[in-house]
């Protein structure tokens, strides 16, 4: 089988992560062999979805991982809340249970049929040896290769987030029309010189989020990602609504 999954917006800074292995029938029915290689049912596997961030140089800090137990068929649904903008590396990976594990023995399967044995089981992670199954950290399954010689299906994807940043340019946008200066020039509540400010502090990040949105259109993510921590450095435009601290942007 093969793991195929789709991400979609979520509220104001979510992401909704959805597993398609069920509709394009990937997980084996009640008609076919109880064990396959590399084929599971719904009922004795496990969805894992993995978040972790990517810098503009490639390097990828592990965020965290979350189970989605099978339980009602077929809703393999996560939903995540971003605490920050960036660029994200998304693993959704299928793993056997220990219901699975304990299937596969019942029906006479040789071991060697496997390299490596990874399955799930209330929370934690084993590896099946000679001598019984081994706990084991998420992270040794998160740097497998997944492949032909072990039990993990898994596929990664992209995407990148600017909701804080989208969100700062509206409260920016909102705040500067409440001061919009009226037809005889006086600026209302605020002074000249801060409704200046407040337009260049506009502009700037029109222009970032601009040049943002051209580098994803040409598939140039680390681009992106080196805009946005540019923009993270300006000082005292967003403050916490774009959840970053800016140190001056060099403007």
């Amino acid at each position: 089988m093969e793991s195929l999954f789709k991400i979609s917006k979520l509220g104001e800074f979510g992401l909704l992560i959805e597993g398609l292995e069920s509709d394009s029938a990937q997980y084996l029915t009640e008609e076919d062999p109880l064990i396959s290689d590399r084929n599971y049912r719904w009922d004795h596997s496990v969805t894992i979805n993995t978040l972790a961030t990517v810098n503009a140089e490639g390097l990828e800090s592990f965020k965290q991982y979350y189970v989605v137990d099978h339980e009602d068929c077929c809703n393999d649904r996560l939903e995540v809340q971003l605490d920050k903008d960036g660029l994200y590396r998304i693993a959704h990976i299928i793993l056997p249970t220990r219901t699975w594990m304990d299937a596969f023995i019942a029906a006479g399967e040789s071991l060697t049929l496997y390299d490596k044995i990874y399955f799930y089981d209330e929370g934690k992670f084993y590896i099946r040896g000679i001598n019984g199954d081994t706990e084991i950290e998420f992270v040794d399954i998160y740097n497998e290769l997944a492949g032909v010689g072990n039990t993990i299906i898994r596929s990664d994807k992209n995407t990148f987030a600017m909701y804080y940043l989208n969100n700062c340019f509206n409260t920016v946008v909102k705040d500067l029309l409440k001061d919009l200066p009226k037809t005889d020039g006086n600026c209302g509540k605020c002074s000249t010189s801060e409704y200046e400010k407040k337009v260049a502090n506009r502009d700037i990040l029109w222009m970032f989020i601009n040049a943002i949105k051209y580098s994803l259109d040409s598939k140039k993510l680390y681009e992106a990602q080196r805009f946005l921590e540019k923009v993270n450095k300006c000082n005292g435009i967003c403050g916490n609504p774009l959840k970053t601290t800016y140190n001056g942007c060099g403007c």
